[in-house]
């Protein structure tokens, strides 16, 4: 490992400090840099703050490891500590000529976490961003809310982005890149025209390919069309490399997704397209980001995926243009389907939309017992005392709670209220 070890942490956050500061503020994510020996935390982003409602002086602090972990599920800590030093026992065995690809492997968690008062279920991208002379792992944490917000453990997949190869290993426990002109506070939001939007934005994508090992497009959400695909989709799905340099219609990227969960992509894109542009502004919009997880065809098997999305903005003809960054999902459940979330990373705000349900027939949709149910739990009212108040049992109540959840295409009940409420269901 001595090619790659360097004179300090210190020197490593520094080589880095630009590419890490630039993550926070363009991909609206948590992002940490950990001492791995010493266990402290060389940075942690400002956004930290919000979604752990700490004073803002602690995070320009070298903080013990206890500061973030303290928020991590405790099922789900020990899992996550294990297969980290699973990980980088991997890299530090790598032979020979590999060890200076281990930038290439990426290590990506589910588990949950504890945000803003609330166990929320989290993915957490990891890789090493060096190694000291004196034998210290400098980590990289890139941290987004999950789409899947089921009640889980952990999962985690490591992943080589340079030959698109998903790396097994069981656990026990079951350069700096500035992107000139680039600035969300001052960027102009509405521009002329498509092209404009994806020049002023080429240097952010470019980062995201060359830094974040991540599959990146851009769509032109008017006409369908696809204005740009990083040369990495070629190894991970399969694309021949000259097409990836012409302008393609939607169906040549969308033609590796799932059948079943086309539909409900295409469909929950609409919406969250229609949310953003026509009640915010052009600001407001910026502030926003939708994940999704559906299945793909990774190297002839079908694999989830984690696709997120941000609108990098809106022509003058009223074109959303739509930049993609796409993942391997730590959680390969193939029992599940599509999931989205949208959420607001300037407050860490979910978003909750009725999804596989048109908005004026939900009401329609429920039983007059499940909207009975659902407008009594709005007022905060338990299982037992609706139970109590309707004559019927606990059980009976669950059950129709659960269908409530399958007819909203939600997974838990504050999304179901919260639709429902901003629906007029529950005035």
């Amino acid at each position: 490992m001595d090619d790659i070890k360097q004179e300090s942490v210190e020197d490593i956050l520094e080589k880095n400090k630009t590419y890490v500061e630039l993550l926070s503020q363009v991909n609206n994510s948590l992002v940490w840099v950990l001492d791995r020996n010493a266990g402290t935390y060389l940075y942690l982003s400002p956004n930290f703050r919000d979604y752990i409602k700490c004073d803002p002086s602690e995070l320009k602090k070298k903080q013990p490891l206890e500061f973030i972990t303290g928020y991590i599920h405790p099922d789900d800590l020990a899992i996550l500590i294990d297969t980290q030093t699973r990980f980088l026992d991997f890299v530090a065995n790598l032979p020979g000529k590999e060890q200076m690809d281990y930038k290439y492997y990426k290590h990506i968690f589910g588990f949950r976490a504890l945000l803003r008062g609330e166990w929320i279920r989290v993915t957490d991208q990891r890789q090493l961003l060096g190694i000291s002379s004196d034998n210290r792992p400098v980590i990289l944490g890139i941290v987004d809310i999950s789409p899947d917000q089921t009640d889980m453990g952990v999962n985690y997949k490591l992943i080589n982005f340079k030959t698109g190869n998903i790396v097994s290993f069981e656990s026990d426990k079951s350069s700096g890149f500035p992107i000139a002109g680039f600035n969300p506070e001052t960027n102009n939001y509405r521009t002329v025209d498509v092209e404009t939007i994806f020049e002023q934005n080429r240097l952010l994508i470019e980062f995201m390919v060359r830094m974040n090992n991540s599959c990146v497009y851009v769509l032109e959400r008017k006409d369908n069309t696809l204005l740009y695909m990083s040369p990495n989709f070629s190894k991970f799905w399969d694309y021949e490399p000259p097409l990836l340099k012409v302008r393609q219609s939607t169906e040549y990227i969308v033609r590796h997704l799932h059948p079943d969960d086309i539909a409900a992509f295409v469909e929950a894109q609409d919406k969250v397209l229609k949310f953003l542009y026509t009640t915010l502004s052009d600001k407001e919009r910026l502030d926003y980001k939708y994940i999704c997880e559906l299945r793909a065809l990774h190297k002839g098997v079908w694999t989830r995926i984690i696709s997120q999305h941000w609108l990098l903005g809106i022509s003058s003809d009223n074109t959303p243009v739509v930049m993609g960054v796409v993942d391997l999902s730590p959680n390969q459940n193939s029992n599940q389907t599509f999931s989205i979330r949208l959420i607001n990373n300037k407050t860490g705000e979910i978003i909750s939309f009725p999804f596989s349900t048109s908005e004026d027939t939900i009401s329609n949709s429920l039983s007059r017992r499940e909207l009975e149910i659902l407008k009594m739990a709005g007022e905060g009212m338990l299982s037992k005392e609706i139970s109590e108040k309707l004559f019927i049992s606990v059980h009976t109540v669950n059950g129709h709670r659960q269908k409530i959840f399958k007819k909203m295409n939600v997974q838990n009940l504050t999304e179901a209220i919260n639709i429902a409420r901003r629906e007029g269901l529950l005035a």
